[in-house]
């Protein structure tokens, strides 16, 4: 056996991971193409759900694949999800696979189920009993759900929300966990006190057993398949003798082959606190935790089912314990959840070959010489150990500046927040842009307003160092929800600021509105939005090599008394691509727009519709030169030509404009820029866009959109952007300080989040 941990930098969010769960994807089209369960396919691909503190259940793609370019490994129209309607920590998290269901409990007692439907997650039922939820666990055929509360009542009841039964345990301590038996016909809970209780599938009673007296019971399960995704199972397995691991808060775990074995084997782990889950090849239990008395020194243990300790390996350093653990991939891998950070563990069962492990060796240690002297099967192999296994389109903080200015290739999921830098009464003037990965944010783009009479902005350039981004990976474990301290419910930032005045207390259970992390730099800037007196016009420009400068406009037109819905009119400069007459359709080529390059033809024209380099090399050569050039072509020039060389306001167009000193005169110089506006309109494309008209609900009597559920709150200021009638770019309110933005080709991140901010500041409502 070997395990190796994945070495992966973008499996990070920016709050505590308290809870792991996975488990296989089916594809999208299922009942179209005929889908049936394959064990070996299934489990290359799948969905690992996060729940965390900052109230937020993650949905993240993963795979085993090194790459997804055939059909049976294509990958989903989305790859992560933020799913939000808690309003406390988010405790657990629980997959119902033969249902394709997701159940999420938060520290309130308020547990929502999620079911997908159409590429989006809906809660199908809502359970609110005012009390914490202890644990919360599915049966193996998906059927039934068991629910324990921190006073003692339980509760069973169908995957549609009917209660199938309940009691009130009184037992000496509180109901920590419980677990189902193989065969779905009993019922375990777990104490505070150390004592185990089982009942039968009808609520009756049938034993009660003192297993440890001075530590209680965290956790309990059974060796066997989390759930029979088989139909046809065998007799077989029913009578496969597993094992009930039992887990104590002191570290030690106790494995039974029933709830009554006499002599049962006792495992010492030396860590505490732990976490432990059992494989899916039934022989195989999981322990992962820290060393007492050592500050972070994570350890995972891998026992077998007789008690035997098979393997153990150090994890990679981190600043917090573990605090959550599960098996995915059919037992080939392992997410380990410390704080804000994932590591992912590969898990080979076999021995592995001696070159492979010098692989890994030079991997490790960087040592591997380009790929191009590579032979291919060490291609090959270097792929598979390279290639990571939860999806991420995070950018590298390399390449922060160049994924902001150039159009993604996949839609992005974003969440604008606003930054309170004073007092409440004052408006924000800090906008930052997250995009949405593993149920947190991650910052891309900064704007901040420089002018409290115009809605003017200026956007700053993201790049920042791995040193001050390192750093700032500290302070993930003061956001959050903060139930003892209330006076911390504030940014880092207003807190110093903040910190010599009174505030008012605040209330029990209210989310950090400003706990997103902010490691952004101000030092250079990366384009402006200016506006004009009446907030009704906005220009977007750029400021740096990378953008150009007239990056797109955006106006609105006023509506009397404010009656009816904005009317946005949106003109962006987005990435051409190639493409010939032929290939259009009708509309697109009367879509086609062009502009003089101020030739002497007046005829002379040059469309922003993408052509080939060559033809416009062909074509800036072939230009016609002056008439005077045309019929003098060598000699002295004519006076009138001298007159205007000679003129001081030639020079200062020249010192304007900085003119290269190869340009020999003024024909030159015309032919150089004409050249250069023809390589621009080659590169570049405009497009023109309007905003979505809402449609007038008679019942609620306001205008209504499809967000997909992304938006939460009616505001005047939501809107969607069409073009060729797919909608590329969507913002709305989610609350007071948050917005939605998901955009695609052919907004850049800077330009869609300068058309939020025009939005989001625009005072006609």
């Amino acid at each position: 056996m070997h395990i190796r941990f994945e070495k992966n930098a973008n499996t990070k969010c920016d709050s505590d991971i308290l809870s792991l769960s996975w488990m296989g994807r089916v594809p999208d089209n299922a009942e179209e193409e005929g889908w049936n369960l394959d064990g070996r396919n299934y489990y290359k691909q799948g969905w690992l759900a996060t729940g965390n503190s900052q109230g937020v259940v993650g949905v993240t793609f993963t795979s085993i694949s090194s790459s997804c370019d055939s059909n049976n490994d294509r990958l989903p129209l989305r790859t992560n999800y933020n799913l939000r309607n808690h309003h406390a920590k988010v405790l657990l998290v629980k997959w119902n696979e033969p249902y394709q269901k997701l159940a999420s409990c938060d520290s309130s007692g308020v547990i929502n189920v999620w079911a997908k439907f159409d590429c989006r997650w809906n809660v199908e039922l809502i359970n609110d009993r005012n009390t914490r939820v202890t644990y919360f666990s599915w049966s193996h055929d998906g059927r039934l759900a068991l629910i324990c509360y921190q006073d003692g009542f339980v509760l069973v009841g169908s995957v549609t929300g009917h209660r199938y039964w309940s009691s009130m345990l009184h037992p000496e301590g509180t109901v920590t966990c419980g677990a189902w038996s193989p065969d779905d016909q009993q019922v375990y809970f777990g104490t505070s006190r150390g004592q185990m209780k089982v009942l039968d599938i009808h609520g009756a009673p049938i034993s009660q057993v003192n297993l440890s007296d001075d530590s209680g019971i965290s956790s309990m399960a059974w060796s066997c398949e989390k759930f029979c995704m088989n139909e046809n199972r065998k007799k077989s397995d029913y009578l496969f003798k597993h094992v009930l691991a039992i887990c104590c808060k002191n570290g030690s775990i106790q494995l039974m082959r029933r709830y009554d074995d006499p002599a049962p084997i006792l495992i010492c782990t030396g860590l505490c606190p732990i976490y432990m889950e059992w494989a899916n090849s039934k022989e195989l239990l999981c322990v992962a935790g820290s060393r007492p008395g050592r500050l972070c020194v994570n350890i995972v243990q891998i026992y077998s089912d007789t008690g035997q300790l098979v393997y153990s390996i150090n994890m990679p350093q981190s600043s917090t314990d573990v605090t959550a653990v599960t098996w995915a991939h059919n037992d080939r891998r392992i997410f380990i959840a410390t704080g804000p950070e994932i590591h992912v563990a590969c898990v080979s069962a076999s021995i592995i070959p001696l070159h492979i492990l010098c692989a890994l060796r030079l991997y490790d240690e960087s040592l591997f010489p380009p790929r191009e002297l590579l032979p291919i099967c060490i291609r090959d192999i270097l792929t598979s150990i390279s290639s990571s296994t939860i999806y991420c389109e995070v950018p590298k903080l390399s390449e922060l500046r160049q994924f902001v200015s150039s159009s993604p290739k996949n839609r992005v999921y974003c969440t604008v927040v606003q930054h309170v830098n004073g007092p409440e009464t004052t408006p924000p003037v800090c906008y930052v842009l997250y995009m949405e990965y593993l149920g947190g944010l991650v910052p891309l783009l900064k704007g901040k307003r420089i002018s409290m009479l115009k809605p003017e902005f200026v956007i700053f350039d993201p790049q920042v160092d791995d040193k001050t981004y390192a750093n700032a990976q500290i302070t993930y474990n003061n956001f959050g929800w903060d139930d003892s301290e209330p006076e911390s419910c504030s940014s880092p930032k207003l807190h110093r600021k903040n910190r010599h005045k009174s505030r008012p207390a605040c209330c029990n259970r209210k989310l950090q509105l400003n706990c997103y992390t902010d490691v952004l730099p101000e030092d250079y800037r990366l384009a402006e939005v200016t506006a004009n007196v009446w907030g009704t016009k906005f220009h977007i420009r750029g400021l740096c090599d990378d953008l150009t400068k007239k990056l797109g406009r955006v106006s609105y037109r006023t509506s009397i008394l404010h009656l009816q819905p904005r009317q946005m009119t949106l003109s962006i400069v987005g990435d051409g691509q190639s493409i010939d007459d032929d290939s259009l359709t009708p509309k697109q080529l009367q879509r086609r727009r062009s502009c003089s390059v101020g030739s002497s033809n007046p005829k002379l024209a040059v469309s922003r519709v993408v052509e080939d380099s060559k033809i416009s090399e062909t074509f800036a050569h072939s230009l016609p030169t002056s008439p005077v050039a045309a019929k003098k072509k060598s000699g002295s020039s004519s006076p009138i030509r001298k007159r205007l060389m000679n003129s001081p306001l030639f020079f200062r167009k020249v010192l304007r404009t900085q003119i290269d000193p190869d340009y020999q005169n003024l024909e030159t110089f015309q032919k150089s820029q004409i050249k250069n506006k023809i390589d621009m309109c080659s590169k570049r494309q405009q497009f023109v866009m309007r905003n979505k008209a809402p449609i007038w609900n008679d019942l609620t009597q306001v205008y209504q959109l499809d967000f997909g559920g992304r938006v939460t709150q009616e505001s005047a200021k939501n809107f969607q952007v069409e073009y060729d009638g797919i909608q590329v770019m969507q913002f709305g309110r989610i609350d007071r300080n948050n917005f939605a933005l998901d955009f695609q080709h052919p907004f850049s991140a800077v330009q869609a989040f300068a058309v939020a901010l025009a939005s989001v500041t625009q005072r006609l409502k």
